[in-house]
């Protein structure tokens, strides 16, 4: 048997890691954020301190915890990254690591191409792009700023959508079947405002 079975049989301390791990996956203790102290939660999970340490230990063992000396516990905080050689949309990426993610818009404008970007979209110089920026943060912890350009003649409508939330290349695909990979979409869909 080997001892992560021997670990999750039906002891007294595979009890509270059960306990533990399932509050960690509703969320109650998130990402970063310290647990209560050891004299608390053992109170509350209804075990004795070294019962608690036990099952504290073995999430540790695994990266789901960390432990501070004379700070505490904290809930390890994921480290994310992109697979190599794959192309992925931030939304596509967060929700196959099982986080959560989030955008709020910053700037969102109107304007005209300029000539390099008009060369590098295969466009006219001055055609109407829409410039928008967004916060993107994963599990509500901010990741980075996100500016996207798209090309109005291609994407008729976009600028009266409301991108907080959603998924830039979701919303180009479903409104004007337009993939990323697409230089030229196909007519458009009705999309919600």
């Amino acid at each position: 048997m080997t001892r992560d079975a021997e670990f999750r049989g039906s002891t007294a301390a595979a009890e509270t890691y059960r306990k533990l791990t399932d509050a960690l996956h509703r969320g109650i203790f998130t990402p970063g954020s310290r647990l209560p102290g050891e004299r608390d939660l053992a109170v509350s999970l209804g075990v004795s301190r070294s019962t608690l340490r036990q099952a504290l230990g073995e999430l540790a063992e695994q990266g789901t915890l960390e432990r501070s000396s004379q700070r505490g516990w904290f809930v390890a905080r994921r480290v994310v990254g992109e697979p190599p050689s794959t192309l992925q949309s931030f939304t596509e990426m967060a929700r196959a690591r099982g986080l959560t993610p989030q955008s709020r818009i910053l700037a969102k404008r109107q304007r005209p191409a300029g000539f390099e970007e008009a060369e590098r979209l295969r466009i006219a110089p001055a055609a109407r792009l829409l410039e928008v920026s967004r916060l993107r943060s994963l599990d509500q912890v901010p990741i980075c700023v996100d500016t996207s350009v798209i090309v109005m003649d291609q994407a008729a409508g976009i600028a009266e959508v409301d991108l907080t939330d959603r998924s830039l290349y979701e919303t180009l695909e479903q409104c004007w079947s337009a993939r990323s990979s697409r230089t030229r979409p196909k007519a458009p869909r009705s999309c919600p405002a």
